[in-house]
């Protein structure tokens, strides 16, 4: 990669943030990471930065993950995303049939169950992002 990707980690747990943030760093050799605890703190800082996908839990304060993303969708001109269809990793440990109907909608959009495997988030942040260093690549194949 030669540009570093910009990824905005949106939980209302700062253990989990924390352990999505260092996983994703082991994945992507460049990488930077803003944080938000809610929704509404995550779209306000859609306003005012470029993000390359969003990685978002679904119950939370405010402004649910949901929401989120809807709103996101909805406001993409007035965002300052890569584009109007920014990759969005919902991660929750509550997902049932109408979180993957909500996702096939509001593409590109995927799932991650909590807990995960650093082997299913790499699938997924591949999925989303294109690209994982080929050095971490070759330690997960």
């Amino acid at each position: 990669m030669t540009d570093s990707q910009h990824i905005l980690l949106v939980d209302d747990s700062e253990l989990i943030l924390d352990l999505i943030e260092e996983q994703v760093s082991s994945l992507l050799s460049q990488v930077d990471f803003q944080r938000a605890s809610n929704g509404e703190e995550a779209l306000a800082l859609c306003t005012k930065n470029r993000f390359d996908l969003i990685l978002t839990d679904i119950v939370m304060p405010k402004l649910d993950g949901l929401e989120l993303i809807e709103s996101i969708r909805k406001q993409a001109q007035g965002l300052l995303l890569t584009a109007a269809d920014c990759p969005v990793l919902i991660v929750s440990s509550y997902v049932d049939r109408n979180v993957y109907d909500f996702a096939k909608v509001h593409e590109p959009c995927l799932i991650l169950r909590k807990p995960f495997s650093i082997q299913h988030l790499a699938d997924q942040l591949k999925a989303l992002l294109g690209e994982i260093d080929a050095e971490t690549s070759k330690k997960l194949g």
